[in-house]
């Protein structure tokens, strides 16, 4: 049986990648309209990169929670995907108020990498599907939460700092509870 784990968060990934390698390249990862075409951003490009890998991320994980909510046949997993749907719904309407402060644009649909790995979520079910639900959740959760604790320390944005601040802990309080649901899983 394998287990499918989402491609490593891959809008977290170029946000490490814009903050480590240099704004130099962040203008190949932050290339969004602005909110308000007569104003542009008020984003520094890794700010930019950040606020975009995030809502982008939240983006799928609220479409992997609504999945779980429909194909799960645990109760466990059922609650966990609408405890972490309502988190992240939480956490879109406040970066999405930063964006509009800010004049930046951001994702408001699941990314077609993102996709790709819901196509192949969809198709499993039981334990199966229960299993690489967990195991992907894990593996977002652990890349988000780094993304964050990195912008939380280092951010040029004190707004968008401040989210990443606020936020760390109920990233880390859903990531301890997919390693529960994994367990609860294994134990069946």
């Amino acid at each position: 049986m394998p287990v499918l784990i989402r491609r490593c968060s891959l809008s977290v990934s170029m946000w490490l990648a814009v903050t480590l390698v240099g704004p130099m390249c962040a203008t190949v990862f932050a290339q969004a309209p602005a909110a308000d075409a007569q104003e542009p951003s008020k984003l520094a490009p890794t700010d930019r990169a950040f606020a975009r890998a995030a809502a982008d991320d939240g983006q799928a994980e609220v479409a992997i929670a609504a999945l779980a909510q429909q194909t799960t046949s645990s109760d466990i997993v059922r609650t966990f995907a609408e405890d972490m749907q309502r988190v992240y719904l939480e956490m879109a309407d406040e970066l999405r108020e930063i964006g509009n402060r800010k004049h930046q644009a951001l994702p408001n649909v699941v990314s077609a990498d993102d996709q790709v790995t819901l196509d192949e979520l969809s198709h499993l079910k039981g334990t199966e599907f229960d299993r690489a639900f967990a195991e992907n959740i894990i593996a977002a959760h652990r890349d988000a939460i780094a993304a964050f604790q990195l912008y939380a320390s280092s951010g040029a944005d004190p707004e968008l700092r401040g989210f990443a601040d606020r936020r760390l802990p109920k990233l880390r309080r859903l990531l301890a509870a997919a390693e529960d649901v994994r367990k609860s899983g294994n134990s069946e």
